[in-house]
């Protein structure tokens, strides 16, 4: 079984070089980081500010479906939900009137 040692002790010592490997090219990416933002004059509020900017832009839903004049708008995307029950002529575009209800669309 001593192979089987040599194996695990060997498996070990090229993890640990492995981690050692990964850490460094990670402090060599942070410092790259570094001189860029010393060559153009940047700071971290800098960045965080952007960051907060897109983050907050990219949270604003995006309408689906929005019916026009009634004003009700869904999210979803396929066939609407039967509380919305928008018909098909507003969805186009093309205010007509509505012969069910005597209501005009």
């Amino acid at each position: 079984m001593a192979t089987l040692e040599i194996i695990q002790a060997r498996i070990k010592k090229l993890q640990t070089q492995a981690e050692a490997l990964i850490a460094q090219g990670a402090q060599g990416a942070l410092d790259q980081i570094r001189e860029l933002m010393i060559k153009h004059g940047l700071t971290t509020e800098d960045i965080e500010r952007r960051a907060k900017a897109r983050r907050e832009r990219e949270r604003k839903a995006r309408l689906g479906v929005s019916s026009g004049k009634a004003g009700i708008t869904s999210a979803v995307k396929g066939k609407l939900p039967p509380s919305i029950a928008i018909p098909r002529r507003v969805q186009r575009g093309v205010v007509t009137r509505d012969r069910r209800h005597g209501s005009r669309t």
